[in-house]
């Protein structure tokens, strides 16, 4: 900076005050052997002169060689100090071109992408997906055996297995008659919508009988035939669901599993099939997993798998409800999910409300295998389109974090595998199925597994035609997380050459704390992501209409609309889902 050249100039001119004291011709021309002291002899009575007439030409090309020599062989005398020997700052100061400098922070920018590497990899089609995949009737069948226990348990604030099961079983009834209206009001919405779309998509068309009642205006009508209304048949939905069951999730859990109910239950209504799973790494099958995994955690393939098949690691999908399910099952899981979600509500409070709940040690939470996730979740979106014969898949993703990297694939006979980079190479993914394909655009620079999580999501709808959407929770929105959600959009957006500005971050906090969630179009792939408030905010809460007894008619029709809303509000799955399916 300038102000350190002018300390640097300021220091040379005390040292050469201080060396100029003590200056003797004399002594400077006696210790010049090679006749570098010419210049400097100038000033001293004409010795200069004396020695310069002295020399012969044949020395005078010497004395040149030598200096340009000098200045080849030893550039770092004249550069460590600045000014050469004179005033130098002992080799501590070195200059640095600014020019070159800014060409090496900018010279990425020059490389092409089509320069990388490309690396192709292949989605698993070799995996046993019941080595995934855990079964509803496996799921629940330790929650079986735990509930209908009658030994006492260890700790005085806990009770038996079978008085578990009845407080669940209470609280299970207890929630199904304060939702039951508003499913079945959704219900009658989502008909009602069903509807106006197919009369939408209506058209009139002649039949080709004449009309008799017209016949007589044959002369000067042409519109003598009978009419037909063809209504094209509607497209059926199907709902797929997956549930991040991470420690993160802890606090989420009791509000996740009540919106998870109250989605089964409005899909149990109006006969739209559906699965739902939880995505767990901490899920173990004992003694089984050692037959499909390796050393070290990876699921391996029943067949030798191909040269850049991906690796997956190991965990398990959980089905913790489908319309496969009979009815007493079905009425089985809601209570054991019940109570799940009651257990993680009283997991951080001293003195709790009610029972509390045990759940299998094998439920807890663990990880975040989103990429695992989506990589499987190709084969089971061709099953699930298969046995219920859908048109389209909706599916719902509800995340509260990135997922952990999966950046391994198979190399020669399956027996070793290799890493892959999507910022330092150009990465492809293909189906083997569809024979699709898809880049992966490595735009979140610091988070691999981000921009692969994109990736697979914008893959899922290119092969499948999807509706895909996530419910990211948080618990806290503060101004810097709101600022990363921002600038992530920006990258999904293909934005990456500015971050938001402050005024943008506090008008967007503005609206979130307004409006307690906030909706990303094209975030992460995702057709819309949905940053919705975690902890209590997710939990559903039975509102009351509150009325003053000597309200106005515009203000009792204020508070039923608000009331109204609330409750809609207060079941955000639910809303989006109908919004989804009667499209």
């Amino acid at each position: 900076s300038d102000h350190e050249w002018e300390n640097v100039m300021a220091d040379d001119d005390e040292e050469d005050e201080d060396w100029n004291e003590n200056y003797d011709p004399s002594d400077f021309i006696d210790s010049d052997e090679d006749g570098e002291n010419s210049e400097e002899g100038e000033s001293g009575d004409g010795a200069g002169e004396d020695v310069e007439d002295d020399v012969t030409d044949e020395s005078k090309e010497k004395r040149e060689a030598s200096e340009k020599s000098t200045e080849e062989d030893e550039p770092g005398e004249g550069m460590s100090g600045g000014y050469g020997d004179e005033g130098s700052l002992d080799g501590k100061f070195e200059p640095e071109s600014k020019t070159d400098s800014n060409f090496r922070n900018n010279e990425i920018e020059l490389v092409s992408e089509e320069a990388k590497d490309y690396v192709y990899l292949n989605l698993p089609t070799k995996i046993d997906m019941k080595n995934v995949v855990v079964n509803f009737s496996d799921v629940y069948e330790e929650y079986r055996e735990m509930y209908s226990s009658n030994i006492e348990p260890r700790y005085s604030n806990q009770v038996s297995g079978v008085e578990m099961m009845d407080e669940a079983a209470k609280l299970f009834k207890d929630f199904r008659s304060k939702n039951k209206k508003i499913v079945e009001y959704l219900a009658k919405e989502f008909e009602m919508k069903k509807a106006a779309k197919e009369h939408a998509r209506t058209a009139t068309a002649n039949s080709g009988i004449l009309d008799s009642e017209r016949l007589y205006t044959y002369k000067y009508n042409e519109h003598i035939f009978k009419k037909l209304s063809i209504t094209p048949d509607g497209k059926n939905h199907g709902l797929v669901m997956f549930v991040d069951w991470s420690g993160s999730m802890s606090r989420n859990m009791k509000g996740t599993i009540d919106q998870m109910m109250i989605l089964v239950m409005f899909c149990k209504r109006v006969n739209i099939p559906f699965e739902v799973y939880a995505f767990s790494d901490s899920y173990t099958r004992y003694k089984d997993d050692l037959d499909w995994t390796d050393n070290d955690g990876h699921i391996l393939s029943t067949k030798t798998p191909d040269y850049g098949d991906m690796v997956v690691n190991r965990f398990n999908l959980l089905n913790l409800f489908s319309s496969r399910m009979r009815a007493k099952e079905l009425h089985e899981a809601y209570i054991f999910m019940t109570a799940t979600a009651n257990y993680y509500s009283n997991a951080y409070r001293y003195y709790g409300e009610g029972v509390y709940f045990n759940i299998p040690d094998r439920m807890n939470l663990g990880g975040t295998p989103l990429n695992s996730t989506l990589l499987v979740s190709f084969s089971i979106m061709r099953e699930f389109q298969r046995k219920n014969q859908v048109d389209v898949i909706n599916s719902i993703f509800l995340t509260d974090g990135d997922s952990h990297s999966s950046n391994l694939y198979w190399t020669e006979n399956g027996t070793n595998m290799e890493h892959f980079d999507v910022r330092k190479q150009n990465v492809i993914i293909r189906d083997p199925v569809s024979k699709k394909s898809i880049l992966v655009d490595s735009k979140h620079d610091f988070r691999q597994a981000s921009s692969f999580t994109e990736a697979l999501v914008r893959f899922q709808r290119d092969v499948f035609n999807i509706n895909i959407v996530n419910f990211f929770l948080i618990d806290r929105m503060k101004k810097y997380e709101m600022q990363h959600h921002l600038d992530k959009q920006r990258k999904s957006r293909g934005e990456t050459d500015s971050i938001p500005e402050w005024e943008e971050v506090h008008t967007a906090m503005k609206e979130w704390r307004k409006n307690k969630y906030m909706i990303a179009p094209e975030m992460m792939g995702f057709n819309e992501q949905y940053l919705v408030q975690g902890g209590k905010a997710l939990e559903v809460v039975e509102t009351t209409l509150e009325v003053a007894e000597d309200a106005t008619v515009a203000q009792m029709a204020k508070a039923f609309k608000k009331f109204s809303s609330g409750k809609l509000e207060k079941r955000k799955l639910l809303s989006r889902f109908i919004n989804m399916v009667a499209a």
